[in-house]
Formats: structure tokens, C-alpha cells, sequence
């Protein structure tokens, strides 16, 4: 059932912000603007992928969750590849894989 004044309530158009309250909508508005602007330039001037670091493996695969991502490095890296050597599923092919490009383990050329 449809309220007493609803539609001219719903119909009447809104004031303009005056006085102090214009500028600072205005100033607001501009500081957004340009945030997202700045935002932007950072995001298309980075590039695409970074380069990972000497020793690193990452590698994403399906998880509880949706996907995962390992990130190891060093000691930590040598440990998941080690380990990945002992398994025969999706994951760990592509952890061995990731380990013989950063050339760590068994199957590491060089």
C-alpha cells in the first residue's frame, strides 16, 4: 500500500549543495578524483609480471578454498621441492617444474 506524499517525496528533485557544504563536496569529489587518477598511472606504469626472486618457486594450484598459491624461497623452496619429488599428482608436477626452472632438486639442470 503506498504511503500518504511517497511519490512526491520520491519525484521532487534534489537541491544543490551550497556555501560550505558545496565546496566541500566539490573538494571531496576532486580528492577522489584524483586519487584514483594517480591509482591508475601506478597500476598501467608497473608493467605486467614482476620477476621473482633468485631461489623462489610459486606455484598456484586448487585448494580447499578455490585456488593457492606456494611461495617459497631457500631452505623453504628446497623443502617443497624435495617433497614435491616424492608425489605423483597435478600439484606437484608443476612444483618440479618450477623447481627445475629455478633450478633446484633433483631434476635441476646445471
Amino acid at each position: 500500500m503506498p504511503l500518504e506524499g511517497h511519490w512526491e517525496r520520491q519525484h521532487t528533485p534534489l537541491r544543490r549543495p551550497a556555501g560550505r557544504g558545496g565546496w566541500l563536496f566539490a573538494g571531496v569529489a576532486a580528492a577522489l578524483i584524483l586519487a584514483v587518477a594517480i591509482l591508475l598511472i601506478v597500476v598501467l606504469a608497473g608493467g605486467g609480471d614482476s620477476k621473482r626472486a633468485s631461489g623462489c618457486i610459486e606455484v598456484t594450484g586448487a585448494s580447499t578454498t578455490g585456488a593457492g598459491t606456494i611461495h617459497a624461497c631457500g631452505a623453504a623452496a628446497e623443502r617443497t621441492c624435495r617433497a614435491a619429488e616424492t608425489q605423483d599428482n597435478s600439484l606437484a608436477r608443476r612444483i618440479q617444474t618450477e623447481c627445475r626452472r629455478v633450478h633446484i632438486g633433483r631434476g635441476a639442470a646445471g
